[in-house]
């Protein structure tokens, strides 16, 4: 991480969470990782918090924990209880995590504002993936605009339960980054292979890129 990131070896502490809200959770079945940013019209965080939390049920809450991801801190106090149980948990990243991210090279005709927007994100899912890794069995990535099926951690758990052959990841949205779910045992390689590469594509281009490293066969027709 730190050849990927070398002014990290002046901020050592900079890879932990400045802010926590919530009880750190571990042990759990499944993870849901939720990057979030502060926008000027429109606010989606609490309803998609609503449409995770409200079906579950006592067994199901304490078997998952939803990490939010904040660049700012923000309010939460809509769910005291569920910060308090340990099921939602808020972190927050030291602004020394960040490189400079001034000058970066446009690609794809990006205007200079997008890329380093994209950048940032890379560098977002990078931390919220670090800091998952060691909570459960699986990780799976959401949006801040997402509204969740009824009953669809069982509908994650029975399909990951019938696939027969090894997988890296399982889709359950076909939008971007969004709905993807991973062994919480990879996150490490994924998430080093992200900062190889954080300056050049975006998030669900890289994914793609990584899916074709470690699983396709160049030999093989797609």
């Amino acid at each position: 991480m730190y050849y990927y990131l070398p002014h990290l070896q002046e901020y050592e502490d900079a890879i932990f969470p400045n802010v926590i809200f919530g009880q750190q959770r571990t042990g759990v079945s499944l993870v849901m990782g939720i990057p979030t940013v502060k926008r000027e019209k429109q606010h989606y965080l609490m309803n998609t918090l609503h449409s995770l939390l409200y079906e579950l049920s006592e067994e199901q809450k304490n078997d998952c924990v939803i990490i939010v991801f904040v660049a700012e801190v923000t309010s939460l106090h809509s769910f005291p209880r569920e910060i308090q149980s340990g099921v939602l948990e808020v972190i927050s990243p030291p602004a020394s995590y960040y490189p400079d991210l001034s000058n970066l090279k446009k690609t794809f005709g990006d205007s200079e504002d997008r890329v380093r927007w994209r950048t940032k994100q890379n560098l977002d899912y990078s931390f919220l993936m670090l800091y998952a890794q060691h909570k459960g069995t699986f990780y799976l990535q959401l949006e801040d605009d997402i509204i969740a099926k009824p009953d669809y951690i069982q509908s994650i758990k029975n399909f990951t339960a019938k696939q027969s052959q090894e997988w890296m990841i399982l889709e359950f949205c076909q939008l971007g980054f969004i709905g993807k779910l991973f062994k919480s045992e990879d996150l490490p390689l994924i998430v080093e292979f992200f900062l190889m590469f954080y300056r050049d594509k975006p998030i669900d281009w890289l994914i793609d890129h990584l899916l074709w490293v470690k699983v396709c066969n160049p030999e093989k027709d797609a």
